[in-house]
């Protein structure tokens, strides 16, 4: 209720506020845009990785468009709707796909409440209790000693054995493997400059910068060189003549990660789990990557050269997955304190004019 210090200044107040509300209401009325209309509007303006403007719009197409959510008014979108919405995507899809849902929407809406008139609050601010959850498994699944050992010994032989010796010798990602080209090895120093990634883009597959866009060089073992060597001398046999790419497919292209993981991968662990007898299942090709920090780490390597040998962008986001790893001996800070304190009451004894205290 307006107030005021007289009759006619609350009058005044009150004749301001129909107005406000008037025009409020005229602006919802005339917004015709729906929910997916601005959807489709806002990624297409996004300025992002091709392969990450690639998932949202995948996102977008295969779990909002279509529903009553998407055809909604823009401007009526409440939080009612959402969790309508959320309720029916997990009838059809898993958890970890409805949170991923809720951030884009989140993202989405928010930039309509800065960019849309009449949307004042975004309809997925949501209670904690109501936000769709989901934990995933722990992100570093890496192989112990023994079981990198018998990854080794079954890939023995195997066409993509240099692939699989180099992944758990550099920690490289598994697109940085398939966009690798000869000319980027130092055969000399034993070391392979990580230059490029491959990207899922709308064209197809294409190569891009590295993911935190700054090149490295790893140096690696010279069984690792080997293997490589071997793979060279296969790949000159069987095509005639050096191709360009390190790991390409049947026909010199790039290789799709699904595919070869699906049909060389999986093979490889089912492999490795049959002859050894250690439980391979659940592995993922990622998790080369985690073997080779994880296993670095536990034999005494820095966190800041396993940081530069995985290309992360800061020493942070190695401990943030890693931290555990490193070996902790909690003998050590209490005994080097010993030592400091040892030394101050020797320096405070032998001082002249200073005196022991009394025990």
């Amino acid at each position: 209720m307006p107030c005021g210090r007289s009759k006619s200044e609350v009058a005044t107040r009150l004749a301001q506020l129909k107005i406000e509300l008037a025009e409020k209401r005229e602006t919802y009325d005339v917004s015709t845009e729906t929910s997916a209309q601005f959807l489709k509007t806002w990624v297409g303006s996004l300025e992002l990785a091709p392969s990450t403007k690639l998932r949202y719009q995948s996102l977008l197409t295969r779990h909002v468009l279509g529903r009553r959510l998407a055809e909604v008014r823009l401007c009526d979108v409440e939080a009612a709707h959402v969790l309508r919405f959320y309720a029916d995507l997990r009838s059809s899809t898993s958890a970890s796909t409805v949170k991923k849902v809720h951030s884009l929407l989140h993202s989405a809406f928010e930039s309509a409440r800065h960019t849309r008139a009449g949307f004042a609050r975004n309809p997925c601010d949501l209670p904690r209790n109501q936000r769709p959850k989901y934990k995933p498994r722990d992100p570093a699944h890496p192989f112990d000693a023994d079981k990198e050992a018998a990854f080794l010994a079954a890939c023995d032989g195997d066409p993509w054995e240099a692939l699989y010796v180099l992944a758990l010798d550099s920690g490289m990602r598994q697109a940085e493997l398939f966009s690798l080209e000869w000319r980027d090895f130092d055969w000399e120093n034993c070391s392979v400059e990580v230059r490029r990634t491959l990207k899922d883009t709308e064209d197809g597959l294409a190569v891009g910068d590295t993911k935190n866009r700054q090149r490295r060089s790893i140096r690696v073992s010279t069984t690792t060189v080997d293997a490589l060597a071997s793979h060279r001398k296969r790949q000159s046999r069987a095509g005639g003549a050096i191709q360009r790419l390190v790991f390409p497919d049947q026909s010199g292209g790039y290789l799709r990660r699904q595919n070869f993981n699906r049909r060389h991968f999986a093979t490889m662990l089912a492999k490795a789990e049959r002859e050894s007898g250690l439980p391979f299942a659940g592995h993922t090709f990622h998790d080369t990557r985690h073997t080779c920090a994880t296993l670095l780490l536990q034999d005494g390597e820095s966190i800041t050269r396993v940081s530069q040998r995985l290309g992360h962008s800061t020493v942070k986001t190695t401990l943030d997955y890693y931290a555990h790893c490193v070996p902790q001996d909690e003998d050590r800070p209490a005994a080097r304190f010993d030592q400091r304190r040892l030394r101050a009451i020797e320096s405070r004894i032998g001082s002249p004019g200073q005196k022991t205290r009394a025990h």
